[in-house]
């Protein structure tokens, strides 16, 4: 289910490690032409770390 943000709202995202390679958790799972990776790499192939990670929205 898609949440709507507000004009000017503010999300806070934080950057978790993941045992395997997923979009599951992650905040922008379900985007059916999910471009994140293109801009931040989320695979270890892509990422210097060679880490796995899923972006996370942090609850304030």
């Amino acid at each position: 289910m898609m949440e709507e943000l507000k004009v000017g709202e503010r999300v806070v995202l934080e950057i978790t490690e993941t045992e395997e390679e997923t979009c599951y958790g992650c905040f922008f799972f379900g985007n059916s032409a999910c471009e994140v990776w293109r801009k931040y790499p989320f695979g270890p192939k892509l990422r210097k770390d060679n880490k796995n990670v899923i972006f996370k929205e942090v609850k304030e």
